[in-house]
Formats: structure tokens, sequence, C-alpha cells
């Protein structure tokens, strides 16, 4: 509640701006009549659930319930002014809980919110992905949980600690002074100098494969290739239709061959749902047993490969 209090105050300026216009300076000189507008807010998880007003382990864009999250099926997008609505029946009527219930049930933890006053804006649009958020530590971060995992199974992690360590300097790239197991803290810096060097490092520690698994080290360097072409398109500054198509093409290479990653996902949460749904399952109808099965299988093969 405090953070919005103070939010609500720095934003009074921008509230008054927005409704009624100034006169702004502009680059040739002239001044025009402008009416400025929040649009987006960098953050990542916690903070956007700080400015949502939710709880951490809530979406900040949907109603999904916890139970939910990382399944494919769609959830109402978050309604702002709906919660504004059952706020002010609220507080007409101090004796009805009903309105209060409503939002708890959707994870809302209090009844102000800074945003709610903001002249065309909608709190759950402001959250936009970003490089460092999204792509350094999202996606790289979960790439090197599955790598990890892989390179265990296989006996290869030594190896690819001598071939991180052993990278040559090059202008504008920090090299690695020390193995990848030996690095604590990852940061967006760290990432980014990852990103630049992993898949040679991978691919050095998956030399001379036996013939066993020969298949399963050429998935793994395609899969960890197409995620490593995305993330390097996805920095640039603008895109154009053949970027764009370059960008889809390294995420079909990833959905290609990321199977080989299925069972190295660091994701405790959907193995439960799945087991939960299979007891639910035996105890339905033919009908419901069938969806809840294409439900398990959704969410075994393809929760948390979703990125943003």
């Amino acid at each position: 509640m405090a953070l919005h209090r103070a939010l609500g105050e720095i934003f009074q300026s921008i509230r008054e701006c927005s409704q009624e216009g100034e006169l702004i300076a502009c680059a040739d000189g002239y001044e025009r009549l402008c009416f400025p507008v929040l649009s987006g807010w960098i953050a990542d998880q916690p903070e956007y659930s700080n400015l949502q007003n939710i709880s951490t382990s809530s979406c900040p864009r949907c109603e999904v319930e916890f139970h939910s999250l990382g399944s494919t099926r769609r959830s109402p997008t978050r309604d702002h002014e709906d919660y504004r609505e059952r706020v002010k029946l609220f507080r007409e009527n101090p004796g009805n809980l009903g309105p209060v219930e409503y939002l708890v049930a959707r994870s809302v933890k209090t009844l102000f919110n800074a945003f709610w006053g903001m002249p065309r804006v909608n709190p759950y649009d402001l959250n936009k992905p970003d490089i460092l958020h999204n792509i350094y530590l999202g996606m790289l971060k979960h790439m090197m949980e599955w790598v990890q995992a892989f390179l265990k199974k296989h006996n290869r992690l030594e190896e690819f600690d001598k071939a991180w360590a052993s990278i040559a300097p090059y202008p504008g790239l920090a090299v690695p002074n020390k193995a990848y197991r030996a690095t604590t803290q990852w940061q967006g810096k760290e990432m980014r100098n990852l990103g630049r060097v992993v898949l040679g490092a991978l691919a050095a520690a998956l030399r001379n494969p036996g013939v066993a698994v020969r298949g399963d080290f050429a998935k793994a360097l395609k899969c960890v290739r197409g995620l490593i072409d995305f993330h390097l398109m996805a920095q640039y500054g603008s895109h154009t239709t053949s970027t764009l198509n370059y960008l889809e093409s390294y995420l079909e290479d990833f959905h290609k061959h990321k199977d080989i990653f299925l069972e190295f996902r660091a994701y405790k949460r959907t193995v439960k749902d799945a087991r939960d749904r299979t007891k639910a399952v035996k105890t339905s109808g033919s009908q419901s047993a069938q969806r809840g099965l294409e439900e398990i299988r959704e969410i075994r093969e393809r929760s948390h490969f979703n990125f943003i």
C-alpha cells in the first residue's frame, strides 16, 4: 500500500498533463501541446506483482490460478476497471464482503492501485518483455539448467568446464576466468557473455560421441543453437520481415529438437500437476478422462518451453 501511495503522488503531475496537455519544446524548436501517457514498465516478475498489487505467484496479465501456471488453457485477462468498480462497491457498503472475496480470489492484495487513476492506462498492459529479464535471466538461465543436467547424465561436465575456462580473449567479450560451475552469481552482463560463447563450449564438450549417443548429442546442439541464434537476433534494434522470419525459423529448430531436454526440465510443479491430473482421470468418466489425458500430455511435453 505504501508503494502505491508514493507512486500516486509521483504520477499526479503526469495524470494532470495527460488530461489537460502541456506545451513541450520539440527537437525542431517548436512547442507543441502534448499529452504524456504511461505506456510501459520494465521489471521482473516480483516487481510486476508489486506494481499490480497481486501475490508474487500470480500472473500480472491474466487471472490464471496458481496450479494452472504453465498449462496451455487460456484464462481471463485482468480487468482492473472491474477491480476498481468492486472496490467502490465495498466502500459504499463495507458490510458486504462479496467484492473483497472476489478480489482475493484473483490474488489482488489491497484496495488501492496507483495506476487505476491514470487516464488511458491499463495496468496489465504495462508489462513489457525485455532482453534482461526475458532473454538473459529467463530463456538462457532455463537453457543452462537443461544443458547442465544433460552434460551430467553423459559425464561431460568436466569437459564443458575446461572448454568454458579456455575461451580465448576477444574485443568486447569478457573472458571467463573460471569454470562455469565455479561462477556463483549470474547477472545480465554474465548471461550476455554466456550467450556469445556457450554454443562453442558445448560443441567442444560433446565432441567424439559414441555411436549410442551420437543422435542425442546432435539434437542437443541443434536445440541450443536455435535458442542462441534467436536470442542474438532478438537484440536487434529494429526488424524487417526477413529477420522476423529468421526468428521464427530458429524457434522452429528449437521445438523440433527440444524433446532431448524434456527429462531435464527444472519444473517440479509441472510433474506434480500431471500426477494430480492422472489421479483425477482414474476416477472420472470416459469423455473427461480423454480430455484429462490430453491435458497431461500437454503439461508434460509443452509446459516450461513457452517463452514470452
